[in-house]
């Protein structure tokens, strides 16, 4: 066969086992310092393989080339780092393509044991419902809601439960016999001792009722703290004439918030500062709450 250029020769389609290869060994400076043409079998060419690890393959230019990091390494070089976010990860690595991309994309479903979860906060519609037989949240009631009493799906706290109308403790003292004379004016008309389980309370409402209205006057009551010595109301507990409730009175009666903490053993005093006319049967409510 008459030599020819490689460009000169006809072109195949398909290779079989027994085909032959004419390839330059440029290791192999025998018959020149660029290299030996040497032929070689189909089947010795098919049994060459590349290992690709750490490789990136090319499909456009038919190329590989050498990853110099493998994600081993890359993923302990972000934790070292702390990368926590996308733009820092960009910070490093200058691909702004990254936020671009990842920004359309569902983040994957991710189960998580509840045991092994030490911090954070869990989003609330993750949380099972609470229930008188299965453990899960609940929102926690306020005092309103506690007074309301009807609603079973939220939790009552011990501040809610203090706040509340469950948590006020009511005491009333009788200062006057209904049936006996008609009330004068004078401090130290009854006595009350606070108990310790009112120990550390607020006064935080009171009222006044008489079985007989005054038919002239106002009747009118100060509750003093004597262990304190101090009133505890700014403006005293009226009630108007003719009148048989302090609800109703056109002035109602002020706490002093800075003297209306009582004490285990504290002494209360009930002073009539004003009488009214015929007036019987005085009684005092008040009322304690925690603060």
């Amino acid at each position: 066969m008459a030599d020819k250029a490689a460009s000169d020769l006809t072109e195949g389609t398909v290779l079989a086992a027994g085909d032959l290869h004419i390839v330059t060994d440029v290791s192999d400076t025998t018959d020149d310092a660029a290299g030996t043409t040497k032929r070689y079998a189909q089947s010795v060419l098919s049994a060459m393989t590349e290992t690709l690890t750490n490789k990136t393959i090319n499909t456009a230019s038919n190329t590989i080339t050498v990853v110099e990091a493998n994600i081993s390494d890359l993923q302990t070089y972000l934790r070292a780092a702390d990368m926590d976010t996308l733009a820092e990860l960009n910070a490093i690595i200058g691909d702004a393509t990254l936020d671009t991309s990842s920004a359309t994309r569902t983040p994957a479903a991710h189960n998580q044991a509840a045991s092994t979860i030490n911090s954070g906060t869990l989003d609330a519609a993750r949380l099972p419902a609470a229930s008188t037989s299965a453990v899960g949240g609940m929102e926690t009631a306020t005092a309103a809601e506690v007074n309301t009493g009807t609603d079973a799906g939220r939790a009552v706290s011990p501040d809610s439960l203090a706040g509340s109308a469950y948590g006020t403790a009511v005491v009333t003292v009788l200062i006057s016999d209904p049936n006996g004379d008609a009330i004068t004016t004078g401090d130290g008309k009854a006595y009350w001792r606070v108990p310790s389980t009112l120990a550390g309370f607020n006064l935080v409402a009171v009222a006044a009722q008489v079985t007989t209205v005054s038919s002239s006057g106002l009747p009118t009551v100060q509750i003093h703290n004597l262990t304190d010595t101090a009133d505890m109301l700014s403006t005293a507990l009226t009630i108007d004439a003719s009148e048989l409730d302090s609800s109703t009175a056109a002035t109602a009666a002020v706490i002093n918030t800075s003297t209306d903490d009582v004490a285990t053993g504290d002494q209360i005093r009930f002073d009539i500062d004003v009488a009214g006319t015929g007036t019987k049967g005085l009684m005092v409510e008040m009322q304690f709450r925690l603060p």
